[in-house]
Order: C-alpha cells, then structure tokens, then sequence
C-alpha cells in the first residue's frame, strides 16, 4: 500500500477503497514529496444563513458551599487532601499544600463567578454543497498483474464515485455529527 499512487490504486482500492475519495498521505513515510498521496474527490460545506452571534455563560455555586480559603487544602498520605494540617504529609516540619496554593478550586471545589462571553452562533437555515470530483477520480488507475486496462480502470472509478454518493446519501438519511458543540 505504502507503493500505491494514483495511477497504481490497486492496492489502495483493495484495503481501503474510502481513501480514494476521502484521500489520504502517507504523512510518515521516508518518502517525503514521493510518498503515497491521493487528493480527496469528495468536497463538503455546510453554510448557515441569517447567522446571529451568540453568548455563552459559565458559572458555579459549590454544593458544599466552599468559599475561597487560602492555604487550608493539603496533601494527605492517607487521603487525596485534607483540611486537617496535622493530618497531612510534612516536609521538614511543615504540612504540605495540595496543589501550588492549597485552595479549594485545586481540589474543584469553590464558586465560579458568573460570566457572558461571545461564542457560538445560531443560524436560520443551513445548505450543504457537496462536489463529487470525477476529475480527480479520472486521474485513478487500477491495473491488475501489473497491466492497466480501461474496462478494470473504469469499473474501479465507478466504485469510487458510487461511494460517494452512498456517502452523502447515508449521511443525509442518517443526520450529521459534526465536531463537539455543533449540533
């Protein structure tokens, strides 16, 4: 696989046929500029319109009610922390902090001031555009024992271009999952 190229896709078809459209590199081959590269034929953009800048908001009340207490949180050998000095390992005499400043918020606890930042948008209506390039598919040659011929190259692309739009259909059938916080 790591020898296949475009115009020797055969192996590539053989084990993973979706990097043909998709595209793929062989980004940790030695081979540098040489290395096995195909340029992805499927090309999606999903647009929103009427967009409108949004807020969000982080805050925290403790459910324990822990307020900022500076220098009370220390490490503990027989617990994660402990409030208890006498309880908590020494060094040289002295009770050691849990985290750099022995604060509740190092051991996640304490309120966290309300706060309205810009982020995100929300949008009227969003359009997908989607381009299945038979150009790049053209460039795809799939020759069997070291032979190409034009019925095998032909029959190989028309998977790939099949491939591509069962994928689209798939994913318009089945929902987009777009990145974390995208829905």
């Amino acid at each position: 696989m790591a020898a296949a190229r475009a115009w020797n896709a055969t192996a590539m078809f053989r084990v993973c046929p979706t990097a043909l459209l998709f595209g793929t590199w062989d980004s940790q081959s030695e081979s540098g500029v040489n290395s096995a590269k195909f340029a992805r034929a499927l090309v999606s953009e999903i647009v929103g319109l009427d967009v409108k800048q949004g807020v969000k908001t982080a805050s925290r009340i403790d459910p324990l009610g822990i307020k900022k207490m500076d220098g009370v949180v220390f490490k503990s050998a027989s617990e994660q922390w402990t409030l208890d000095g006498s309880r908590a390992e020494q060094t040289k005499g002295k009770p050691q902090l849990y985290g750099t400043k022995g604060t509740p918020a190092e051991i996640n606890h304490g309120n966290i001031p309300p706060t309205i930042k810009e982020g995100g948008v929300t949008f009227r209506e969003a359009r997908q555009t989607a381009v299945l390039s038979f150009t790049q598919i053209r460039k795809l040659r799939f020759p069997l024992a070291d032979k190409s011929t034009p019925e095998v190259d032909v029959a190989g692309r028309a998977v790939i271009a099949a491939l591509g739009v069962v994928a689209l259909a798939l994913q318009i059938e089945e929902g987009y999952q777009l990145r974390s916080r995208c829905q």
